[in-house]
């Protein structure tokens, strides 16, 4: 009897380690996917920012742009210029076959035949050249029903003398608003510092309110300010030092070139001074042996010291060259990251 007595306690304790250990397994699932959720929404954020500061000087993190060019009516003023030169193909015919009617009936069957091959040759060479312009307009190009043609087009710094399409501008700001307002309760959910929380719906209302002055200066300052809440969140979704680190480094690089748009190179040079310190804690803390990935955290980090160099030189269209050459290599080692 007693020992059935132990037996019932033994199967009570191991039917309770196993709940609790159900519960517990259940509850760090549910963190894990709620700190995997949080992380996408920081990128998406992250991304955004950076989309709209760089627009502020129409840099664009791909050396091609798609241009769009409206394809009929390319096409309508090919064909009008080939109705043309067919027409006066076939006047310059008729009023050869006239003059030679004046010089005998015999010369002007010949010439009659000569004027018919010439509208003939006319034609067929108006419908080749016409043929080959097509053909040259879509090359690496594509078309859609309305008869717009999209093609890439080189997109580089020096010849960029676009002015801020503020429009745009205002409406990628407005979406934030959309962005923000389901990163909140997730953010609390990671225990995420209230204070942070609220600081940047403050800033990010303080940005609405100088957008609409179309004030370049003060909307890269803000929109650096509002992405140096972005490591701090990072902190509270992983641990993994690399993503920490290259976070910090790049919320200093954004706040470097909100500096240059004040003209302030000094300033601009700290910022960066601090990205390098955080990117050599990656170079220091790297234990890789994938030689591919080390070699491109290398790169960027020579990347770094020549952009660094480069304020030196007090040039903004050179720190922008700099610049979107030092971002497009970060965001490919986030991307094989993400892999």
């Amino acid at each position: 009897m007693k020992n059935k007595f132990f037996e019932y306690i033994k199967y009570f304790a191991i039917l309770i380690i196993s709940v609790f250990l159900i519960f517990t397994l259940s509850a760090c699932g549910e963190q894990d996917k709620t700190k995997e959720k949080v992380g996408e929404e920081i990128k998406f954020m992250e991304n955004k920012l950076i989309s709209v500061i760089n627009g502020l000087n129409n840099i664009k993190l791909t050396n091609y742009v798609l241009a769009e060019k409206n394809f009929k009516d390319e096409k309508q003023g090919n064909e009008s210029s080939e109705g043309e030169n067919k027409s006066g193909t076939q006047k310059s015919g008729s009023e050869s076959a006239q003059s030679s009617e004046q010089g005998g009936q015999g010369e002007s069957g010949s010439s009659g035949q000569g004027g018919g091959s010439t509208d003939s040759g006319g034609s067929s060479s108006g419908g080749t050249t016409g043929g080959n312009s097509s053909s040259s307009s879509t090359q690496g190009s594509s078309t859609n029903s309305s008869g717009i043609q999209y093609e890439m087009k080189e997109s580089g710094i020096l010849d960029n003398n676009q002015a801020v399409d503020w429009e745009a501008t205002k409406n990628e700001i407005e979406n934030l608003y959309s962005i923000w307002s389901s990163m909140i309760v997730d953010l609390h959910t990671v225990n995420v510092n209230n204070e942070d929380i609220l600081n940047f719906s403050s800033q990010l209302d303080d940005l609405i309110v100088n957008v609409q002055k179309e004030d370049k200066v003060n909307t890269a300052a803000m929109l650096a300010n509002l992405y140096s809440y972005i490591p701090r969140y990072v902190e509270h979704y992983t641990e993994d030092s690399t993503k920490i680190n290259l976070s910090y480094a790049k919320s200093y690089i954004i706040s470097s070139y909100a500096y240059i748009q004040q003209d302030n190179w000094n300033e601009a040079k700290l910022k960066v001074t601090k990205a390098q310190e955080h990117f050599s804690n990656i170079i220091n803390n790297a234990n890789e042996k994938n030689m591919e990935k080390q070699n491109k955290f290398s790169k960027v980090y020579v990347l770094l010291g020549e952009f660094n160099n480069s304020i030196d030189k007090k040039d903004k269209q050179l720190y922008y060259i700099k610049y979107k050459k030092l971002m497009e290599n970060i965001e490919d080692i986030e991307t094989n990251e993400n892999r």
